[in-house]
């Protein structure tokens, strides 16, 4: 019988290759959608899926994010408790869309969509939790496969779907509009009934609990969509719908270093989870400097070939966007460090300071945006997004400090990996003429560290073999000290 350890790391390999196959798979069609749509109507697309992204925790609830928790205190009935939090959910999204259509109009000028766009967005919201709570739920149970096939299954049908509705309707938002999300509403249906069928229990008593952990996460996670996302409505509010697609192309191919850390992440915060309810706090504090090293290594790849990625992705149209892309990357490596404190105050139920958190950071990205955007542009926004990132790592940090959990991570060493992307992330900018001394770095740091991997080679798929993730993190070490 498999462990716990060898799921974890089987499921952050398989994690890691399905999410970049389905990157992929916007890199190979992306450049298709650019060419395809004019620079506004890009623009106008990124405005409504924003839209979506930050209506998404107000109109659900954000019960979804109960589910890590719930598991553990109701381990036999969490079936029925999942039922109970979707029917919470969408009860609550369907008196919003009623009370929406006596202030349409209203709403349609505030937000830049019209009136099928908004039913769109209702329609979406009402049942994609379902979708986000199996998802959760798998990943929780080490069930890999099931939450891979369906992400993988799902992205290829509706970006093909897509892509033909695009090709084939005269109006291109429109067809994109409805190439992806009334597929995607109809697998989201399809899952909402699954879990009501496999349990019809609603019960008033895991509404309280789920709300008492999901209302704090509710500001935690439009907060945080706010800062990963009011520069773009703000970008098109203040500049234009042009501008908001050039720095949505720039920062879209930014977000391959934040798939990464979400990738891994599916795999990472169960075990981790599991590690800190044993008190495991040393193979934790080991296990992440071996974690943020690799991905440090990847990002810096990535970094240094965001010309050639923002080719692929845009073409030449959107080039002037290129200094866009270090910074946002750098401000995902602050990402993968503000996790690790997150986790606790999760498993610590403190989502208050979750909250908190990424309130006060999307307050300094807002007012920075106003402040920065008409002055200097769309690039402001870029480093504007890097503060707000550096901004929750220092107060996660600070929270977690004040719970006395501090110890379970060497802050010393974070600091400094910060510190040192930071630097590195600035001086990239410098050398993005050069190719040759760009892709000489990129053969170093393959080639030191392929052939110190070579060198425990043995050691490494020995741990694997066994599942141990004890005794593989001891090789990595081992690895990263000669």
């Amino acid at each position: 019988m498999e462990t716990n350890d060898c799921k974890a790391i089987k499921s952050g390999f398989w994690y890691v290759i399905v999410n970049f196959a389905i990157r992929g798979i916007s890199f190979i069609t992306l450049p298709v959608f650019t060419r395809l749509m004019s620079t506004d109507e890009m623009g106008q697309f990124v405005n409504f899926s924003t839209w979506i992204t930050l209506l998404y925790p107000v109109l659900t609830l954000n019960m979804e994010s109960s589910i890590v928790v719930a598991k553990y205190d109701y381990k036999e009935k969490i079936d029925d408790y999942i039922s109970s939090v979707l029917v919470l959910g969408s009860t609550l999204t369907i008196l919003s869309y009623v009370i929406s259509f006596f202030f349409r109009d209203n709403i349609n000028e505030a937000f830049n969509i019209n009136n099928f766009q908004l039913h769109i967005i209702f329609l979406y919201l009402m049942f994609s939790p379902a979708m986000a709570i199996l998802q959760i739920k798998s990943r929780l149970e080490y069930k890999y496969k099931t939450s891979i096939i369906l992400s993988l299954m799902s992205a290829v049908l509706f970006t093909v779907i897509s892509m033909f509705a695009v090709l084939m309707s005269d109006d291109k938002l429109f067809g994109r509009i409805i190439g992806f999300y009334l597929p995607a509403i109809f697998l989201n249906i399809c899952i909402y009934l699954y879990f009501l069928i496999k349990s019809k229990k609603i019960k008033i008593e895991y509404w309280r609990y789920g709300l008492i952990i999901s209302i704090p996460l509710i500001f935690h996670t439009l907060a945080g969509n706010l800062l990963n996302s009011s520069d773009r409505v703000m970008i098109n509010s203040i500049i234009g719908n042009s501008s908001t697609a050039l720095y949505g192309i720039a920062y879209s191919c930014a977000t391959t270093v934040s798939l990464l850390w979400y990738s891994l992440n599916q795999a990472w915060a169960p075990w981790a989870y599991e590690q800190m309810d044993k008190n495991n706090h040393l193979i934790l504090k080991q296990a992440s400097k071996i974690y943020m090293i690799l991905f440090g290594l990847i990002v810096l790849c990535f970094m240094l070939v965001a010309p050639e990625i923002l080719w692929l992705m845009g073409g030449t149209a959107y080039k002037e966007a290129l200094n866009v892309i270090p910074p946002v990357m750098c401000g995902f490596v602050f990402q993968l460090v503000y996790s690790f404190y997150i986790n606790i105050e999760t498993i610590e139920k403190k989502t208050v300071y979750v909250a908190i958190g990424t309130i006060i950071a999307a307050v300094v990205n807002i007012v920075l945006n106003y402040l920065l955007i008409p002055k200097f542009g769309y690039v402001a926004a870029a480093y504007t997004t890097l503060v707000g990132y550096a901004t929750l790592f220092i107060v996660h940090f600070l929270f977690v400090k004040k719970i006395g959990k501090t110890y379970w991570y060497d802050s010393r060493f974070n600091v400094s990996f910060l510190l040192f992307f930071c630097i590195t992330s600035s001086l990239i900018i410098l050398i993005y003429k050069f190719v040759i001394i760009r892709y000489a770095i990129i053969f170093l740091i393959l080639f030191f560290f392929g052939v110190k991997l070579l060198s425990y080679k043995k050691g490494i798929i020995e741990a694997i073999k066994k599942g141990s993730l004890d005794e593989l993190i001891r090789v990595i070490m081992k690895v990263s000290r000669t």
